[in-house]
C-alpha cells in the first residue's frame, strides 16, 4: 500500500487517465489498463483487487482515505450514466471495481452472442452467409 502523500497531490486524474469509461464506447479494456496502471504506479492496486481493511500496519482511517481517493478517481473517469448505474453508498473501491468488471464482461458476452446471431442470419442472395461462405 502506498504511504506517500503524493497520492493526495493528484488534482486532475484525467491527466493520467484520459479516457471516460462508457457503455456505448466499448472502451472498458483500454480504460481498465490505463486506470490499473495509474493505481499500480502509486502502489494502491490492492484496493482494486481486494477489500483492504488494514495494510502495512497503517491505521484503518488511512486505508479508508486511500480507498475513498481511488473511488473518486473512478467517479471522475466514468460517464454520467455509468456513474449513476454503479454508484453505491459506502461501497469500497474493490466493490465498485468488481461491479464494473461484471457489468462490462456480461455486456461484452451478450453483445458477442447477439453479433454472432446477427451474422448467422445475414443472407447473401438466397443463402445464409454461413452457407454462402462455406459453399454449402
Amino acid at each position: 500500500m502506498a504511504t506517500s502523500e503524493k497520492l493526495y497531490e493528484i488534482t486532475n486524474i484525467r491527466a493520467s487517465v484520459p479516457l471516460i469509461l462508457d457503455l456505448d464506447c466499448h472502451n472498458y479494456d483500454a480504460w481498465w489498463e490505463v486506470f490499473y496502471t495509474h493505481c499500480a504506479r502509486y502502489g494502491v492496486t490492492d484496493h482494486l483487487t481486494s477489500d483492504v481493511r488494514i495494510s502495512d500496519g497503517l491505521p484503518q482511517a488511512h486505508c479508508d482515505r486511500i480507498d475513498d481517493l481511488i473511488k473518486s478517481w473512478m467517479y471522475e473517469t466514468l460517464s454520467q450514466a455509468l456513474l449513476n448505474t454503479i454508484l453505491k453508498s459506502k461501497a469500497s473501491a474493490h466493490t465498485l471495481w468488481m461491479n464494473l468488471e461484471k457489468l462490462f464482461r456480461d455486456t461484452k458476452e451478450a453483445k458477442a452472442f447477439q453479433l454472432d446471431n446477427e451474422i448467422r442470419n445475414i443472407t447473401m442472395g438466397d443463402s445464409f452467409v454461413i452457407a454462402y461462405c462455406t459453399g454449402v
